[in-house]
């Protein structure tokens, strides 16, 4: 990792609030495809979590029953062919232009020294999926994983996809463009290696999509002067790219690592969430949310940590834009104590912070949960935030982003081996939730209007 000296893998802060994770050990293996910010690899709440009914949004929150839905197992088997598995790691509706309803990537693994290649599949009935062609212009990008994706309202579709170097595991992102089109395969990009990797990068995050049309992803790197910065790549079309990391605002300031690890764009201008690791006095590995905000997506504002860092320990893990502004979730903890957080803005800049849901946590050190996401995925009528607390999802539906009620989970993910990520997409009638793990991936439907 460039920039920072790693702890040992599985270094604990000495409050044993937070175990920290760090790429060196996370990025190994087929299955586990998570790209990992150093000191922000996802949350570790160290003790069983429990999810608690909605809390109180600012204290007046009633809480009540969860709402019953009934949710469907999905049949990923016959997504790939014979020897194969898929690793879903990605969903998302698809517009009415595709002439299909959900898109689904990730990759096909098989081999008895598993290997994998990306897959895109598409669909309008999970039972009878399409997997379309994927070209690729590199070894790397015939080799990676699909990471996400994100669609613009004509069809055209960029996805992130990566390898890590079987040599020296340094990250070979690819990026690849779909023109919406039933009969048109998925065909890689061709970037130079060092515009979204190279030795200077140290995590991606999202993509995302602007009215106008313009593609966003974010990201992690290191500068000229080894300082961490949170990274914005930005495209007009999906295959010229051009990446911010020179912006003082996006730097880490004294004393602290920043990440970049979810974008959004929408009509109020851009934002990008993270973490920020701060030392503290008793606290070496303190880690704060952080949060930046652009109306041109060239020119960017840090907001002020006061208003979206509630005390103790924050990561804000997703955000999405809404036509009131935008939406960040994410995990706190203080002391014994942790909630599942929503943050709103109208404009990027000062945030109300809500509670969604407590998190209690075992007295004992021994057990810890890993936690994938939050993640939010956006409706006609509204959002839905979810998250794996180990084996057990939660999950909220929200019309506004700032009042949210419990909605009946799925079952338990399954034999997917060590949750790394979640994905949820919504159409307006039917949520699409999956899990994936070291191990593989599961997806559940339920119908919602």
């Amino acid at each position: 990792m460039v920039g920072v000296s790693a702890p040992a893998a599985g270094w604990e802060n000495p409050s044993g609030a937070f175990a920290l994770r760090w790429a060196e050990e996370e990025v190994v293996g087929v299955g586990w495809h998570r790209l990992l910010v150093a000191g922000s690899a996802g949350l570790v709440l160290a003790g069983v979590l429990a999810g608690c009914p909605a809390g109180s949004q600012n204290g007046d929150q009633p809480e009540g029953p969860a709402r019953s839905l009934s949710w469907a197992s999905v049949d990923l088997s016959h997504f790939v062919g014979p020897g194969s598995r898929p690793d879903v790691t990605t969903v998302a509706p698809l517009p009415a232009a595709t002439d299909a309803r959900w898109l689904l990537a990730g990759a096909a693994v098989s081999g008895p020294d598993p290997a994998s290649s990306p897959a895109f599949w598409a669909a309008t009935d999970l039972r009878t999926p399409t997997r379309y062609a994927a070209q690729a212009v590199s070894a790397d990008g015939a080799a990676s994983v699909v990471l996400d994706a994100a669609t613009r309202p004509d069809g055209t579709t960029v996805a992130l996809s990566n390898r890590a170097s079987p040599v020296h595991g340094n990250q070979r992102p690819n990026v690849w463009l779909w023109p919406g089109r039933p009969e048109a395969p998925w065909r890689e990009v061709a970037t130079t290696r060092e515009l979204f990797g190279g030795p200077n990068l140290v995590s991606l995050g999202n993509l995302a999509s602007a009215p106008d049309g313009t593609f966003y992803a974010s990201g992690t790197r290191t500068d000229d002067t080894d300082r961490q910065v949170a990274s914005v790549w930005r495209s007009s079309d999906g295959s010229s790219w051009e990446r911010d990391d020179i912006d003082p605002a996006l730097a880490s300031g004294p004393g602290e690592l920043v990440s970049g690890r979810a974008v959004a764009a929408g009509q109020r201008g851009v934002v990008i969430v993270g973490d920020a690791i701060r030392p503290l006095p008793g606290d070496p590995a303190h880690i704060g949310g952080a949060l930046w905000s652009s109306a041109d997506g060239r020119h960017w504002h840090r907001a002020e940590s006061s208003s979206f860092s509630p005390p103790g320990q924050t990561s804000l893990t997703t955000t999405i834009a809404t036509k009131r502004g935008f939406v960040a979730a994410g995990w706190s903890r203080q002391g014994s104590s942790g909630a599942l957080d929503v943050f709103t803005s109208q404009e990027g800049r000062s945030w109300q912070h809500l509670v969604v849901t407590p998190l209690a946590a075992a007295a004992s050190d021994a057990l810890e949960t890993d936690g994938a996401g939050p993640v939010l995925a956006q409706g006609p009528h509204g959002l839905i935030l979810g998250a794996l607390a180990g084996s057990r999802w939660l999950m909220f539906a929200s019309s506004d982003g700032s009042h949210w009620s419990q909605l009946q989970v799925p079952p338990s993910p399954g034999d997917i081996g060590r949750p790394a990520r979640v994905s949820l997409a919504w159409d307006g009638s039917t949520i699409l939730a999956v899990a994936e793990g070291t191990a593989g991936s599961s997806a559940w439907t339920a119908q919602l209007a």
